[in-house]
């Protein structure tokens, strides 16, 4: 039986990288310091599960992290192919419209990056990079925009090494 279980699409989306969308589940089969993306954390070694709980202590960081085993989000680290195309295109921007009301846009935002999917929050870099060119940001989005390209570049970092 493998570590992970995968249930894994492939998708073309808005930037043209293809890419996989995997929504990789952790089994109680895992093995100790595997290594993990979990959305808002970034990279974590898996420590052990019981019943309820899967055991996960974030690389960057050190601490540990207790999640629910019903709504587990996490998946396994991208692939070397998908990262190198990640990182050429992280300084690139996106065309975006920020009009709305700054709380809708960090709503937004923030939605895209516990997703947890590489692309998505390779997105939000690109489009906080585009709408750094048209104005200074606020506090909040250079926060938020740091956050996103943390958890790209600590991924990166795990899986070009």
């Amino acid at each position: 039986m493998s570590l992970i279980e995968k249930n894994t699409t492939t998708t073309q989306p808005s930037n043209g990288i293809n890419s996989e969308v995997s929504n990789n589940k952790v089994t109680n089969h895992s093995k100790m310091d595997d290594v993990i993306f979990y959305p808002g954390y970034g990279v974590c070694h898996y420590l052990n599960s019981d019943s309820k709980y899967h055991y996960l202590k974030s690389l960057i960081l050190q601490i540990k992290i207790s999640i629910p085993l019903k709504t587990s989000q996490h998946r396994s680290l991208i692939s070397k192919d998908q990262a190198t195309v990640i990182k050429s295109s992280l300084d690139l921007m996106k065309e975006c419209s920020f009009s709305e009301v700054w709380n809708r846009r960090k709503k937004y935002f923030m939605n895209r990056i516990y997703t947890g999917n590489p692309e998505k929050i390779l997105e939000v870099v690109q489009e906080l990079n585009f709408v750094q060119t048209k104005k200074l940001l606020s506090y909040s989005e250079k926060e938020i925009q740091k956050m996103a390209r943390n958890l790209l570049t600590d991924e990166l970092a795990v899986v070009l090494k």
